[in-house]
């Protein structure tokens, strides 16, 4: 965050330096101060700099001087953020010594600390996420409200620019190989396995906790007697998992960990439920348990500080998260998930569930193997958030809606012919038990991330 400190009052006097010269008819420097700011600006992790840059020279180049004021007016509220975000990293009362706010600013409140367990799982998520506590940031909100900052077609080229990336590449492999764990060979898989060291020693451990073989040494022969008893689709899943989370980078704005443990805990609970449920696609289920939130990954991977704004805002006025995304992005995570599983050619089953994930009960199609799992994929995220929850309270109030046999979820389920295995309180309370195992599980998962 020194970044932010330092080049925050650089990029101030060009600010300045800029509304002096709109008064000159072209003046050469103008151009040069623009690009002075997308330099100082780049290392931020706010690339929403270099869009208003850009669409001011364009202004100015049209000598549409209004248009050009109106956006340098939109880099003032970034700059108040990074100045909040400066003291808050750096805890120095001084830092704001040097930057007097513009006359017309309304004098920010007194910061009341923040007290008490999260009122919901999104803003426990929301504290996790954000490094620093920029949902403090006051009058900033009112004026960042109502910007465009993304156009659908920025946020289509940014799409396509990370679904060519890692994470979200070896996140959209890694569905692509569970969906075809089916056909893969176990020869194949227990090579693959035992090729990688990090991910043998941390499989062991895994089967070590739920289901214990010994004291044995993962070689090609163990990998395979392995792989027998969990069943291809499960080490499959474990496997790309495993990819995923050696594809973080070590070096991103925002803390992604949650959003991995996340992906991999309802993936695999997905696939377990499926078991339970005696479906007989149970890896369809993972693959599509393991992107329903990539959304939320085009956003942090792609514009870290923006979707900490988004995230924040839910912490500024009572929003959901759903609403401080649309206030920054202009769509939810579930309608940009889909776009982009639809720019990466992944089949409607992938691209249902990233849109309608969190509402099943709105899916109307007649192919009931959708609908099956738009309703699996419901439950497994819930109750991975239960499994994730910091308090007793909300982990319970998570569980008290599954209880009701009137639940969507279960209704679906039923139309579909699916019978349960157990009755409906019951099966809440073995799924709940199993969530903590997988929650446990992408944990440990994680220790595979670059450090």
């Amino acid at each position: 965050m020194r970044a932010a400190q330092y080049r925050r009052p650089l990029i101030e006097q060009s600010l300045q330096d800029i509304r002096r010269r709109l008064t000159s008819v072209n003046d050469p420097m103008l151009h040069a101060q623009l690009e002075n700011i997308k330099l100082r600006s780049a290392p931020l992790g706010i690339r929403i700099f270099s869009v208003i840059v850009d669409a001011a020279m364009e202004a100015i180049r049209n000598e549409e001087h209004v248009r050009a004021a109106a956006a340098l007016r939109v880099i003032e509220p970034l700059l108040g953020i990074l100045r909040k975000r400066a003291m808050g990293s750096l805890s120095m009362e001084d830092a704001i010594a040097p930057f007097h706010a513009p006359a017309d600013t309304a004098p920010e409140p007194k910061i009341k600390p923040m007290a008490g367990p999260p009122a919901s799982i999104s803003i426990d998520y929301c504290r996790r996420v954000a490094a620093t506590p920029i949902w403090r940031l006051g009058p900033h909100f009112t004026r960042l409200r109502g910007i465009p900052f993304i156009t659908s077609d920025e946020l289509d080229q940014l799409s396509q620019q990370l679904i060519k990336e890692a994470p979200i590449s070896t996140l959209l492999e890694a569905a692509r190989q569970i969906q075809r764990a089916p056909d893969l060979a176990i020869d194949t898989l227990a090579a693959d396995l035992v090729a990688q060291p990090h991910f043998a020693a941390c499989y062991k451990r895994i089967l070590d906790h739920i289901d214990p073989l010994g004291d044995a040494v993962i070689t090609a022969s163990s990998a395979r007697l392995f792989i027998e008893r969990q069943g291809i689709s499960k080490t499959t899943t474990l496997w790309a998992a495993g990819r995923v989370a050696e594809s973080l980078s070590p070096s991103c704005v925002i803390d992604i960990e949650p959003l991995f443990t996340h992906a991999i805990s309802v993936a695999l609970l997905a696939f377990e439920t499926g078991r339970l449920l005696r479906l007989s696609n149970p890896h369809l289920l993972a693959a599509s348990g393991l992107v329903h939130d990539i959304g939320k990954w085009l956003f942090a991977v792609g514009e870290p500080g923006l979707y900490a704004i988004a995230l924040s805002l839910t912490q500024s006025d009572g929003s959901t998260q759903e609403q401080g995304e649309v206030a920054i992005f202009g769509v939810d995570h579930q309608t940009a998930g889909k776009r982009l599983l639809e720019l990466a050619s992944a089949d409607q089953l992938l691209r249902d569930t990233a849109s309608l994930h969190t509402t099943p009960d709105n899916f109307e199609t007649d192919n009931p193997e959708h609908a099956i799992t738009l309703a699996v994929v419901h439950m497994a995220n819930l109750f991975a958030h239960a499994a994730a929850a910091p308090t007793e309270t909300l982990r319970k109030e998570i569980f008290k809606h599954f209880e009701n046999k009137d639940h969507p979820v279960w209704h679906i389920l039923h139309d579909r012919g699916v019978s349960l295995p157990l009755e409906e309180g019951e099966l809440v309370a073995t799924l709940s038990s199993v969530a903590q195992t997988t929650h446990w599980i992408s944990r440990e998962l994680c220790s595979l991330r670059r450090r």
